[in-house]
């Protein structure tokens, strides 16, 4: 005697498909990303304080970024950058903890650039980072800056006076050292 059984497995195949084809999508929208991103899981004591964290996935631009020539999932940040500092965790556990996403800027000097790291709650005792770096954005706005520096300095202490009036007369600026002669400050006829 033969007994047979039979279940149509279709939805759980179509299920399955669609799960395969999401993940295959967020992998290659993961991999293309300009900057680097980590998936982190925090690693805590017996007190529940974070003191680590564990790599859990990376995407290329990441090892590029740090300059990581090897496989870092399933290292500790400090077994990697043994030398860097707790705040680091205690920012990442901060982010855990009140699910609260967390955008620094920072200059690092050992790898001679700036960056922008926006760190968010991922799931459980989950974070991942996105690492962006803004060198030649920084060093533009600086230069911007000092370049602004230079013409307030030489606007306001040429012995001249140096003013601008809009299509209705209305003065728009009134710098210069000259202004002392008529008993004006600057920027006191703005608006007149």
């Amino acid at each position: 005697m033969i007994y047979a059984s039979a279940r149509d497995i279709t939805d759980q195949k179509k299920t399955e498909n669609a799960l395969k084809k999401s993940e295959n999508k967020y992998r290659k929208l993961f991999e293309i990303l300009d900057d680097g991103f980590a998936l982190h899981e925090l690693i805590y004591d017996k007190d529940g304080k974070a003191i680590d964290w564990i790599y859990v996935d990376v995407n290329e631009k990441y090892k590029e970024f740090w300059n990581v020539q090897y496989d870092i999932i399933g290292k500790s940040f400090f077994e990697l950058f043994p030398i860097a500092e707790k705040m680091w965790v205690d920012m990442a556990s901060d982010v855990v903890t009140t699910r609260k996403p967390r955008k620094t800027y920072n200059w690092l000097p050992n790898y001679k650039r700036y960056i922008e790291t926006t760190e968010f709650w991922f799931d459980d005792n989950m974070f991942a980072a996105i690492f962006k770096d803004i060198t030649k954005e920084h060093l533009a706005s600086e230069k911007l800056r000092q370049s602004e520096e230079k013409f307030r300095n030489i606007v306001t202490n040429v012995n001249v006076i140096n003013y601008a009036i809009d299509k209705y007369g209305i003065f728009t600026l009134s710098e210069g050292r000259a202004l002392d002669k008529l008993g004006l400050k600057s920027g006191e006829v703005v608006g007149l």
